[in-house]
């Protein structure tokens, strides 16, 4: 009996690529992922296009996208006012929020890395809360200068203040008391009255 001799698959080596002074690698899996997601994008970008709301055909959004003479306003109002900016404003918030969670993991360290690991979620909150509590905010919710500049800002400082790795503020007795201090503070903390409301 003689064994059946397999040649090794060929695998996509690493290239260096020069010019002059400059040189990077090009590594063809990371390229050939890197083009599958931007085709998943795209694929993703033009579904909504199609089915958010009523749902139109390709034509239609190509139409609305293109707008040649004979297209209807009411379909390139559909498609470039509406449907288009929040279909940007998704993939610019998903690809922020990846961006995010990769230099979360780096400056972990820590592939598994999360906000709540670092503790920026629990100092955002606690700057968001304290604007919501010293505006008076409540149900009545915050309007002007408050809403717009003050909870991102408190949000941000306190991330900053309260949260990140060398911050002393991990311990669980300093969490502890910050969170019998807000609990005190939202059950005797003046209201507005409901006519505010």
């Amino acid at each position: 009996m003689s064994a059946a001799v397999t040649s090794p698959r060929p695998r996509l080596r690493p290239r260096v690529l020069r010019a002059g002074q400059v040189s990077f690698v090009l590594r063809p899996r990371v390229l050939l992922v890197g083009l599958l997601a931007v085709a998943v994008l795209l694929l993703a970008v033009l579904a909504h296009l199609m089915f958010a709301g009523r749902p139109l055909s390709l034509g239609d959004v190509l139409r609305g996208l293109t707008t040649p003479a004979g297209t209807p306003p009411r379909l390139t109002l559909q498609v470039q006012e509406f449907r288009l900016p929040r279909t940007v404003a998704g993939a610019l918030a998903g690809a922020c929020l990846a961006v995010s969670g990769a230099l979360t993991q780096n400056v972990a360290r820590n592939p598994l890395a999360t906000p709540e690991i670092l503790g920026v979620t629990s100092g955002a909150s606690l700057g968001a809360v304290s604007v919501l509590v010293l505006a008076g905010g409540g149900a009545g919710g915050l309007s002007g200068v408050a809403a717009a500049l003050g909870l991102p800002l408190a949000a941000a400082a306190g991330a900053v203040l309260f949260g990140g790795p060398c911050s002393s503020w991990h311990s669980a007795a300093v969490r502890t008391f910050w969170t019998a201090t807000g609990w005190c503070w939202s059950v005797w903390a003046p209201r507005p009255s409901p006519r505010a409301w």
